[in-house]
């Protein structure tokens, strides 16, 4: 899991840079790329890699939905689009 948020997703530089992304549509994301590591990847063990990469992470809106500002330059944007994942497109949101 170390491997592929290394080279998957990358730390904003300033706050232009951001785009925030929430833990279900990144998780749903992995599990659809990656199915060997179904077993290890969780919310949890998510949450906390990116934690020690030094991606923040913000509870918004009513239901308090965990979001993650990952750098626009991340490779894991391009590669959803590129999937196609129509419900998680619509749910990279730029930071406000």
């Amino acid at each position: 899991l170390d491997e592929i948020i290394d080279e998957c997703i990358a730390v904003p530089f300033d706050n232009n840079d951001d785009y925030e992304i929430t833990a279900l549509s990144l998780l749903d994301f992995l599990v659809s790329a990656y199915p060997k590591f179904t077993n290890k990847i969780n919310v949890a063990t998510l949450g906390k890699k990116l934690a020690e990469k030094g991606i923040s992470s913000f509870r918004k809106g009513k239901e308090k939905v965990t979001t993650y500002a990952v750098s626009r330059q991340s490779k894991i944007l391009s590669m959803i689009e590129r999937f196609d994942i129509k419900n998680e497109v619509s749910l990279l949101l730029p930071k406000q």
